[in-house]
């Protein structure tokens, strides 16, 4: 998983997803979701395990 995204979100997945949860079952990268405004966004990780849904978006800020 950790091949086809950027630093951020390999980060997020090495330092705060892995520690806390193990492994990445269920966890889905550039997750594609309706929105009612644009049409189509992207995720940066879905977590789809019934009964739970959680968006996951990782903000970086140019400094």
């Amino acid at each position: 998983m950790l091949k086809e995204h950027g630093h951020a979100e390999k980060l997020f997945l090495e330092q705060v997803w892995l520690p806390a949860i193990g492994q990445t079952e269920h966890l889905h990268g550039e997750y594609e979701v309706s929105d009612f405004k644009d049409g189509v966004r992207f995720l940066d990780f879905a977590y789809l395990r019934h009964p739970y849904k959680i968006a996951i978006l990782n903000d970086t800020a140019d400094r």
